[in-house]
């Protein structure tokens, strides 16, 4: 009896590993099937996206979701470099709640520099100056 058993239990141990390792991966908020193109527009319509964008109609948009759901506008002014080693520009990220689909929270960064409130004003400024506040 004890012959038998341990084949079948081997087998049957194979077979749900093997059918574990054929399921579809788990959906997360994250990856929600929403396009980007979605968040970007969620981004873009509050006022501090409006802003943003008719002050840097080229500004790249990226959506992150490697941690908390973000999209990203960027105007790079110097990128990285070897010698540099520091960014240069200008970066509004917008959160987003996936499940609503609606903005949470914002920042402006500039340079190396995290602004949280008055970002429109923050932004004006940048706009006129050219230089982080």
């Amino acid at each position: 009896m004890g012959k038998v058993l341990c084949p079948v239990l081997f087998a049957a141990l194979a077979a749900a590993l093997l059918a574990a390792s054929c399921a579809p991966a788990p959906q997360t908020l994250y990856n929600n099937g929403v396009p980007d193109e979605r968040y970007v527009s969620v981004a873009g319509n509050t006022r501090e996206g409006a802003e943003f964008l008719a002050a840097f109609p080229q500004a790249r948009a990226v959506v992150d979701r490697s941690g908390r759901l973000a999209m990203d506008l960027i105007v790079t002014k110097h990128p990285v470099t070897s010698t540099t080693q520091s960014w240069e520009g200008i970066r509004l990220r917008v959160f987003i709640d996936p499940m609503t689909q609606l903005p949470t929270e914002t920042f402006i960064q500039c340079d190396n520099t995290f602004v949280r409130r008055n970002l429109v004003r923050y932004l004006q400024q940048y706009v006129e100056t050219q230089i982080c506040p």
